[in-house]
């Protein structure tokens, strides 16, 4: 087995997953890696297992409210 080791990597995309709920609410959510490594251990099928430490980034857009001063 081989000793874990931390990968360099380029962001090729980040997409987001958008939600849009009932009340007309917008959420956006998206996965940003930050650390990959290679364990050294590989799985029942005999792939290469990984670690990635990541960070979810959300963004919440309420419905619009109509300006009650108008």
């Amino acid at each position: 087995m081989e000793s874990p080791r931390r990968l360099d990597f380029e962001v090729v995309q980040e997409p987001w997953a958008i939600y849009q709920l009932e009340d007309g609410t917008v959420i956006r959510i998206k996965l940003v890696a930050s650390e990959v490594i290679l364990t050294g251990r590989t799985g029942q099928d005999g792939e290469p297992q990984y670690l990635v430490r990541s960070s979810n980034v959300m963004s919440v857009q309420p419905p619009e409210i109509p300006n009650l001063d108008q």
